[in-house]
Order: structure tokens, then C-alpha cells, then sequence
């Protein structure tokens, strides 16, 4: 089992008699490889989730083993969705094993407007790396972030289990006009294989009553959403 922990150093300082405030660590781990997992079908497990049953402030998002579903943890709790058949079966046991898992400890976060002008994934991308570098995160190596309101529109899929994965194993919609919660990670270069291909950002959801959970290919954001970078994290 491989374990990789990245560190992102924020530091703030203030000048105020000579004094300064140093923010802690942006603490990110992380097992398996989006990428390995989409493409080249890596189902084996790489954690159990268990060990993070009892962790504090913990956020997480990551695929269950044997391309059964994705899961979302926030603020310690978990939504595991797993697509049989037509229906989406969705629980809260930590009792499961990853095949990919990124994560971290976060107990304070800064909470920003997004702009009315983000429209899509590419811009949402730009704007958080720049808010982040606007607010000393080290944007070189990656980070977590939430975003809450109401959505335009988001597609979404589901892994299903069976042979390889294409499109017919996973199972897709379509949520619109709906309020949702949102975890994120930013990886700049993605070289660590956190999100698909060249993108910097994967996301998972899940809406207001908890009825749809995913990981997100595509959205349009609503009017007044809001952006949450970490300030403290373990």
C-alpha cells in the first residue's frame, strides 16, 4: 500500500509591531491514480476506509473498490454512491475499501464569492488558482476546496462495476437547478493523477437532500455561489 502526503505551505504575515501569524500545512494524501483508474481499469484496493471513521474535520473524496461507486466525505461524514441496475443506492459506512482516495484535515476554511462571470470548468479553474494565490496557498502543489449554492446545471456520472470502463459503465445524469455541496481538489499539473487528464480539478457532489451523489464532468454554477479555501489544516 502506498501512501503519498503532499504539504502545501501557506504562510500569511502581518505587519503589526514586528509581529507575524504563520498558517499550518495544507496536508493533502492520497491513494491510487484517477487516471490509472479510468483508463487502464485499476479497481484494487489501495486503502480501508476505516481508518478514517473517527477523523475530525476530515474531507474526502476517492472511487470504492472494484469500480463499485464513488464516495464523498464532508466534515467526517460519508455519502458512498453505488449505481445497480437503474437505481443509485446511496449509504454512510466507512466500512469500504478505495481504489483512489484523496484528502485532507481541514477545520477552518475562508469562505469567497465566485463571480457571476464563472460559467464552466475552465474558468471555475482559473479563478480558484487565482483566489488561492490571492489568499498565499502554494498553488504548486494541491489543496481542497468547497463550493455551496445553487447550481445551473450539472452532469454528473457514477461508476457501475463490469469489465472495462466506458460509458456503458457508468451511469449518468443531469442535475439542474438545485442547491448542492461540493469538494474539490486543485492539482496545477496533475502529475499526481488527482484529476482526469489535463483538468486540475476533480469534484464530487451532492445536492440538498442528498438524493444524488457523483463526481461531476460538467456544470454550469448559479448566481451567488460561494467559494471555500482552506485556512487550517492537520
Amino acid at each position: 500500500m502506498k501512501r503519498l502526503v503532499i504539504l502545501s505551505l501557506a504562510l500569511m504575515v502581518f505587519a503589526c509591531q514586528n509581529q507575524t501569524e504563520e498558517l499550518p500545512f495544507i496536508k493533502v494524501e492520497q491513494f491510487g491514480d484517477y487516471n490509472a483508474l479510468i483508463f487502464k481499469g485499476d479497481k484494487s484496493p489501495k486503502v480501508d476506509l476505516l481508518e478514517y471513521k473517527n477523523l475530525k474535520h476530515f474531507y474526502a473524496i476517492g472511487a470504492l473498490e472494484e469500480r463499485r461507486g464513488y464516495f464523498l466525505v464532508l466534515n467526517s461524514k460519508i455519502y458512498n454512491g453505488v449505481q445497480e441496475d437503474i437505481d443509485l443506492n446511496l449509504d454512510n459506512s466507512f466500512q469500504n475499501n478505495a481504489s483512489f482516495l484523496v484528502s485532507s484535515v481541514v477545520e477552518e476554511w475562508l469562505s469567497l464569492e465566485i463571480p457571476n462571470s464563472i460559467t464552466d470548468s475552465n474558468t471555475l479553474e482559473r479563478f480558484i488558482k487565482e483566489a488561492a494565490e490571492e489568499n498565499e496557498i502554494d498553488t504548486n502543489l494541491p489543496f481542497p476546496f468547497l463550493i455551496t449554492g445553487k447550481v445551473s446545471q450539472i452532469d454528473w456520472h457514477i461508476l457501475r462495476q463490469a469489465g472495462s470502463i466506458s460509458s456503458e459503465q457508468k451511469a449518468k445524469g443531469k442535475l439542474i437547478n438545485e442547491s448542492v455541496e461540493i469538494l474539490g481538489f486543485f492539482n496545477s499539473d496533475n502529475t499526481l493523477g488527482i484529476a482526469l487528464g489535463d483538468k486540475q480539478i476533480n469534484m464530487h457532489f451532492k445536492n440538498s437532500d442528498t438524493t444524488v451523489i457523483g463526481h461531476i464532468d460538467d456544470w454550469v454554477p448559479g448566481r451567488n455561489m460561494k467559494l471555500q479555501l482552506p485556512l487550517k489544516s492537520f
